[in-house]
């Protein structure tokens, strides 16, 4: 991080405003290991135009514009930042004599609000949306999807076009976005998959039906609103091709309902209890799969023997909430369908084998 060169951009229509940011903020990193350069803009729409150009990393703004050669504008600088939002994604950090008109903005460490006053800590929060490392994640994935069409390009497609790709654009789109997806997915981060976010896609990036997709549904009953949870099963080519006239999905209970969970509540200073509720959360029971609370999501418990299926015309009060992420949306799919295809025996008397077997 200390090899960067972060470039912090001050938006002010005032010159002696810019002129108190950029020196408070490089005293402040003076002799830092971080090294920020500060660019100052005192017109609004050329500072926008600088952010949407890639010409800064952070961006400084204020909100009023005061009267000058212009009218004055109590929210320019919001209106600047809506723009910003649309272009491109960039840490704002309000510098505002209005704080208020921007305070609903605020989303800790990546949009910041201070008053004018309260100039000594914008260096603080320049150093937090940095320890974030938003700008270097999005620089690296930036820069390895642009690596991966161009060397896919070169040293693939362009020597194969028309055994590849017959000149259809839609073929080239195809294989360029499964190689991206692939070179992403190679690129996942050892040891964070086990945090519950890495479950789910978040938003869902198409409200179209997918498998293994966890959509509710709001039903009435008894005056009260309840929320009902439930995993698609139906496979994805089905979905996909518009074979699917049903649609299987299994319910998914939340935890605190299911009967392992109450047990153990009950009596938390069990091992015995906890160790069957573990059981059940790990996955070692063929018949259920914990999914983990998320944003609203909440702890929920998909029963695989409790499935039904729907009229896929019908399925419009389903919304779909998250997908799950792969690997797990597969796992989900194949151990229903070991579920479904397990063949029981007899069990095995343990016992003279036991004594054969003991030395």
């Amino acid at each position: 991080m200390d090899s960067v060169k972060w470039r912090v951009l001050v938006i002010d229509d005032k010159v002696e405003m810019t002129n108190d940011a950029s020196r408070e903020i490089s005293d402040a990193f003076e002799g830092s290991d971080l090294d920020v350069e500060v660019l100052v803009e005192n017109d609004f729409h050329h500072g926008y135009q600088r952010v949407a150009a890639g010409e800064c990393d952070i961006v400084v703004l204020d909100v009023r514009r005061d009267r000058g050669t212009e009218p004055e504008d109590r929210v320019r600088g919001r209106r600047v930042y809506s723009e910003i939002r649309e272009t491109r994604f960039i840490p704002v950090i309000f510098w505002t004599a209005l704080p208020d008109e921007v305070i609903d903005s605020e989303m800790e460490p990546l949009v910041r609000v201070f008053a004018k006053e309260d100039l000594s800590k914008v260096p603080d929060a320049i150093k937090a949306a940095i320890s974030s490392g938003v700008v270097n994640v999005m620089s690296e994935i930036e820069s390895h999807v642009a690596g991966v069409m161009r060397s896919y390009l070169w040293e693939e497609l362009a020597p194969n076009w028309q055994e590849d790709t017959g000149g259809d654009p839609k073929e080239v789109a195809y294989m360029l976005i499964t190689r991206i997806a692939s070179s992403l997915r190679a690129r996942n981060i050892s040891g964070l998959m086990g945090r519950a976010s890495h479950r789910y896609v978040y938003p869902p990036v198409s409200d179209a039906l997918e498998s293994g997709q966890l959509v509710q549904r709001t039903r009435q009953r008894a005056g009260e609103a309840v929320q009902e949870w439930c995993v698609v099963l139906t496979p994805a080519c089905d979905l996909v091709q518009g074979k699917a006239d049903f649609v299987l999905l299994a319910r998914a209970y939340p935890l605190d309902g299911v009967q392992r969970f109450k047990d153990w509540t009950a009596n938390s200073s069990s091992r015995a209890k906890w160790n069957e509720l573990e059981r059940l959360l790990a996955g070692g029971l063929p018949r259920y799969t914990y999914l983990p609370a998320f944003r609203d999501i909440p702890d929920l418990i998909v029963d695989f023997e409790d499935t039904f299926t729907v009229a896929a015309r019908l399925m419009r009060p389903y919304k779909a909430k998250a997908s799950l992420s792969s690997p797990f949306s597969e796992a989900v799919l194949a151990k229903h369908s070991q579920f479904l295809g397990r063949i029981g025996t007899p069990d095995l008397d343990l016992g003279p084998i036991k004594a054969r077997l003991t030395p």
